[in-house]
């Protein structure tokens, strides 16, 4: 439910995609349905570090009427990747993570239209402070810089 004293302006909207061991027996395939990552190990951060993220991914497969199989948790993205390139399991991230490319690991698309995280800034309405109004100048243009990046990825 939206809250009528906040603004909520969405930034850019990302992919979702499933992080693979190289040798995975999924890494041969162009895109993955979720049912076939559900039958995998998913590897997430934690709730208590990234609880909207967590909560996204869980919901992904919640909505599609999946659980995955067994989740295992990494606290941060370097042991997500360790984890996923010795075959622990699969993750799933956003389409443009730069720290989690590695020549041991493949990223793959989901089939699936709801395999999306949307980065949005909310605000109070009515705020006219000079310096949100600075922030938000600064947040725009770097969802444009992301939005070219994503168009350049798709």
């Amino acid at each position: 439910m939206a809250d009528p004293d906040l603004n909520i302006d969405e930034l850019y909207t990302e992919p979702l995609v499933a992080v693979l061991a190289q040798d995975h027996v999924l890494a041969g395939r162009k895109k993955l349905r979720l049912k076939a990552l559900a039958s995998e190990t998913l590897i997430l951060t934690p709730r208590h570090i990234a609880p909207i993220y967590h909560d996204l991914i869980i919901t992904l497969f919640s909505k599609a009427g999946l659980t995955p199989k067994t989740i295992r948790e990494a606290e941060t993205r370097s042991s997500l990747a360790t984890l996923v390139a010795a075959n622990q399991g699969i993750a799933i991230v956003g389409s443009t993570v730069q720290e989690i490319q590695r020549p041991d690991l493949v990223m793959r698309s989901i089939a699936s239209r709801a395999a999306v995280a949307k980065l949005c800034v909310a605000y109070q309405r009515g705020n006219s402070s000079k310096i949100l109004s600075q922030f938000l100048e600064i947040l725009q243009k770097s969802a444009a810089k992301k939005r070219r990046v994503l168009r350049n990825h798709g």
